[in-house]
């Protein structure tokens, strides 16, 4: 018994590092997930919930925390393993029976770490995705399979030799894990069932100024796309067909501004102007710009209104951001919102 204490205690230790490393990348993994993180929670429940956004955050240390335990420590120095020389791999998938058969502390550890590994991997795609225990498995043997491909390759060549040993047993036993983890979902559905209430589903007329800023953001993300495959296309066009290489960097400057300017008026202004006030980003979230109802000029002038404040924050983000921020904190609304209309009940809560 105190031999499998010890041993218990050096398997954990030697992941210690690999922890310290999660738990430092865990804040900045966290920021640059955010907006990510947001949308989702937007467009899959309508409204930001504090224990949502918890179990987001969380996710994202637990597959921090898989990703380092799989390929940190990294091999340093001159020799050794993944530098000199790499392990055998592991291709025996029934290996875990002889554990089974002839039980010793030490094998059924190291067969119930790599199941409890995957626990959390198949609770969180069937209660968070909804996933079903077909798709919650194969979802399962992917991630599983994907770390043991990564430790076979030595981190996709970047060393010449494996450091960590691919074992198809620890893909069987990884699987099974994210199979216990569907179960303890379902267990937990019976008992608590997730509930989303279908009236936060409907896109806000108000939206706050968060859901705002996400929605901005993603179809910046869009625009950006969307100009540089227009740019691309186009310098392949003119570079074989139109211009002559004297004017290529001159011609092709000019495409790439008015593309991005271009694609900007498309998903800012056209595209909402014709879908009830819903951009691409904002039908993401479940939102419309439209706080009114209104009609005919009045309806243009609001458009062309909010398209001009957009225009303001790119050209001066120093100044025009902050200005609509303060707007925000004293109106609850941005200034073309004032432009007079119906006012329209549907979605009046600010989410």
């Amino acid at each position: 018994m105190l031999r499998l204490l010890r041993f218990m205690l050096s398997f954990l230790r030697s992941y210690s590092a690999s922890f310290s490393v999660a738990l430092a990348l865990w804040p900045i993994a966290s920021l640059v997930l955010t907006l990510p993180i947001l949308a989702i929670l937007y467009h899959r429940e309508g409204r930001l919930r504090i224990w949502s956004a918890v179990g987001c955050y969380v996710v994202v240390f637990y597959f921090l925390g898989l990703a380092c335990m799989t390929v940190y420590p990294l091999p340093d120095g001159t020799s050794g393993l993944g530098i000199t020389y790499g392990t055998t791999p592991g291709l025996n998938p029934l290996r875990f029976l002889s554990v089974i058969r002839h039980p010793t502390g030490f094998g059924v550890f190291e067969l119930t770490a790599n199941v409890a590994l995957f626990v959390p991997l198949g609770f969180i795609v069937a209660r968070g995705l909804g996933w079903g225990p077909v798709r919650s498995v194969l979802a399962g043997f992917a991630v599983s399979l994907l770390v043991e491909t990564t430790q076979l390759t030595g981190d996709w060549g970047l060393y010449p030799y494996a450091y960590r040993t691919f074992d198809v047993e620890d893909l069987v036993m990884n699987t099974f894990g994210a199979f216990i983890g569907w179960m303890g979902a379902a267990v937990l559905g019976h008992f608590a069932p997730r509930r989303i209430d279908p009236e936060a589903l409907v896109p806000t007329r108000n939206p706050g100024l968060v859901r705002r800023t996400v929605a901005f953001v993603l179809d910046l993300v869009l625009v950006w796309v969307f100009a540089t495959v227009f740019v691309a296309a186009a310098q392949f066009a003119l570079r074989r067909y139109f211009v002559e290489w004297a004017y290529f960097s001159r011609v092709l400057g000019l495409v790439s501004r008015w593309s991005l300017r271009g694609s900007l008026a498309l998903f800012e202004l056209v595209v909402p102007l014709v879908r009830g006030g819903k951009t691409p980003g904002g039908s993401f979230v479940r939102m419309t710009c439209e706080s009114r109802d209104r009609r005919g000029i009045a309806r243009l002038v609001f458009f062309c209104l909010r398209f001009a404040a957009i225009c303001a924050v790119l050209a001066w983000p120093l100044y025009a951001a902050p200005a609509l921020a303060v707007w925000w904190a004293v109106f609850r609304a941005m200034p073309y919102d004032a432009l007079p209309g119906e006012r329209n009940a549907r979605g009046a809560g600010t989410r």
